[in-house]
């Protein structure tokens, strides 16, 4: 199983059935959603139960709510509903490959896709987070298309994580577009990973972005905030 293999023996029962999950239900649609879905649930799998919901719920909000500005997803759209729409429409052979946009393929599962609406409104935790994963990961494709940026799996991770905004995801996002920086990065950075030769170029820009969404913080206050968020990144903690 690869990485998701890997990530597996690591992990509590939750983070295990989601990583398989969300590999299971992606290997049917395509190779975009997979490489986003699953690169964010392996960057999330070893939070406790309790920290990985309140992520996978952050990104479901966060996520939708720029795809809903990019007309992406409607208000009374869940991320979990888009997902289960996208497992069904695979079954009929029918993949974003089939389209010429992700937007056009979005709305293909809203107008043609129906799922079982009292399966949907009970699911376990486990496979409203495995939908959630998955529907969000396409909702960033679409977002990827309308931004003409990359945003992977890893970054998506860390808006959960981090508790971003909406606004603070927006920042990033328009920062590393305009450095033309890469924002696997912005994870890698705040994870300790990061090549030395981009650090310092990586770290100016979450300086700048963070400035920018707050003027009047000082030097040690910006300096405190991506320490604490250096801090939430290096947090993996299992469930014994």
């Amino acid at each position: 199983m690869g990485i998701i293999g890997t990530v597996i023996s690591g992990v509590s029962s939750l983070g295990s059935a989601l990583c398989r999950g969300v590999s299971a239900v992606c290997s049917t649609i395509g190779r975009g959603v997979a490489t986003v879905a699953n690169a964010l649930v392996t960057s999330i799998a070893k939070l406790t139960v309790e920290k990985l919901e309140r992520a996978m719920d952050v990104i479901s909000i966060v996520i939708g709510a720029i795809a809903e500005i990019f007309g992406l997803k409607d208000k009374e759209e869940t991320t979990e509903e888009i997902g289960m729409k996208a497992e069904e429409a695979a079954k009929e052979g029918v993949k974003p490959e089939n389209f010429d946009s992700y937007e056009e393929y979005i709305n293909h599962l809203r107008e043609n896709i129906e799922v079982d609406k009292s399966k949907l409104e009970n699911l376990s935790k486990e496979d409203k987070m495995k939908y959630t994963a998955v529907g969000s990961s396409i909702l960033v494709k679409g977002i990827e298309e309308k931004e003409e940026f990359e945003i992977p799996g890893e970054f998506v991770a860390e808006i959960g994580r981090q508790n971003m905004s909406v606004a603070e995801t927006r920042q990033y996002i328009k920062t590393f577009k305009n450095e033309d920086l890469d924002l696997k990065d912005f994870a890698s950075f705040l994870a300790g990973t990061i090549d030395k030769k981009v650090y310092a170029t990586v770290g100016n820009a979450i300086e700048s972005a963070i400035r920018n969404l707050n003027p009047d913080m000082t030097e040690n206050e910006i300096d405190d905030k991506i320490t604490n968020m250096k801090d939430t990144a290096r947090i993996q903690e299992e469930n014994k």
